[in-house]
């Protein structure tokens, strides 16, 4: 598979607060609250599931490096 550059329009930090899931619910999600969600946003440059999932597979590896 030859090689492809993938542009990035922007990548940001986001942070997620606690949420009622329904109006005037009592219930509290909890999930991810606090915690950093990256967002990766990039050009449409991936046109086969093959290149998506090499594109995430090296992604992950180099996230997984800097972790």
């Amino acid at each position: 598979m030859r090689r492809r550059r993938i542009k990035l329009e922007r990548v940001h930090l986001e942070r997620t607060r606690a949420n009622s899931p329904r109006p005037g619910g009592s219930l509290v999600d909890f999930n991810r609250s606090g915690v950093p969600l990256m967002e990766m946003v990039s050009q449409p440059d991936l046109h086969t599931t093959a290149e998506t999932r090499a594109y995430l597979l090296k992604l992950r590896a180099i996230l997984r490096t800097l972790a």
